[in-house]
């Protein structure tokens, strides 16, 4: 910007990650560490700092085989340990997924435990999610997906409900829309929303338009 400002941040991300397939290639075992560095240079004050963030994560996935019935089941544990240059805080996230679908029939279940310290964004400490989603292709351009969800808020030991329903249109071989409404409960949106966002205005809503080349 024609150094129109004094403060210059230079931003340097490294992965590293291994991969490992057993039991005839029906399990695979993901290993993964992201390092993330920020170089701050202040000129008003003289000032250079290097703030360093990681992201750990294990992946499981188990899929079966069987005649019609396709399963992807996936265990994800992960462990954000974020410093914004101030202060250092943790995010920490087990999820166990299962996805499955049989001929025109889709169910999915999803669970997760999100623990967090950074209290003064999210407002809460750690909570528990399950998810059930159900769909069904009623034809090759239309799907439809429904879902109810909980949150247990283990802090506050209350729980929450929502739901969420979907619509899937592919409008041309390059071209495919979706249309989803949801009510949101705490572990929805875990980065940018937190208790009292979502208790005020629960919902959320979004039209996504993907293209195919």
């Amino acid at each position: 910007l024609k150094k129109l400002y004094s403060v210059y941040t230079n931003l340097n991300t490294y992965t590293y990650y291994g991969k490992i397939k057993l039991f005839r290639k029906r399990v695979d075992i993901t290993l993964n560490y992201t390092t993330i560095q920020q170089s701050v240079n202040n000129k008003s004050i003289n000032e250079n700092k290097v703030i360093n963030s990681n992201i750990r994560t294990i992946i499981c996935s188990y899929t079966p085989r069987f005649k019609k019935l396709i399963s992807t089941n996936t265990c994800i544990y992960s462990i954000y340990d974020l410093n914004d240059g101030v202060q250092r805080n943790s995010l920490e996230n087990i999820s166990l997924n299962s996805f499955n679908a049989y001929k025109k029939l889709q169910i999915n279940i999803l669970n997760a435990y999100n623990r967090s310290t950074i209290t003064d964004s999210l407002n809460f400490t750690n909570a528990l999610n399950s998810t059930l989603e159900i769909g069904y292709n009623f034809t090759e351009k239309v799907r439809v997906i429904g879902g109810a969800k909980q949150a247990y808020i283990i802090p506050l030991k209350m729980s929450q409900y929502g739901y969420s329903a979907s619509i899937s249109l592919a409008l041309h071989k390059l071209f495919n829309i979706e249309l989803k409404l949801e009510k949101l409960v705490i572990g929805d949106f875990i980065n940018t929303l937190n208790y009292k966002n979502i208790h005020d205005y629960p919902y959320y809503g979004y039209v996504n338009l993907v293209s195919k080349f």
